[in-house]
């Protein structure tokens, strides 16, 4: 899937604006809430009160960073993968966002997540 085709779908989710998820981890993970959709990026509250502003490439790079590496069927990424961190860093300006990504990318049926150490991530 293209990122183009990941954004619409995220963005045709009739349940993503309110819709609160968790980071990945099940014993450690914290909530958040999606509290916006604008027209190149998703807005997120955090549990610890702040705001997130997680840009329409953040998703793509990550989706294709999965499909580059081939984390699919038995393949698994572990979701602390330096590289794949390093580089949503970078495409969000600066900001880590892989914890919140990742959980979206989920939600919309785009990605797989095992919630249990070491969290792990691959495509559907």
């Amino acid at each position: 899937m293209s990122g183009v085709e990941a954004w619409c779908r995220l963005v045709d989710s009739d349940t993503l604006v309110g819709t609160i998820l968790k980071t990945p981890d099940a014993k450690t993970g914290k909530p958040f809430r999606i509290s916006a959709l604008e027209p190149e990026a998703l807005r997120i509250g955090t549990s610890s009160g702040g705001t997130w502003r997680l840009s329409a490439s953040v998703f793509d790079v990550a989706l294709k960073y999965l499909g580059d590496h081939e984390c699919r069927g038995e393949n698994w990424l572990p979701i602390n993968d330096r590289w794949f961190r390093e580089l949503l860093l970078a495409e969000n300006d600066g900001k880590a966002c892989a914890s919140y990504v990742l959980p979206i990318l989920e939600h919309v049926g785009l990605v797989e997540i095992q919630h249990q150490r070491p969290n792990r991530v691959r495509l559907t």
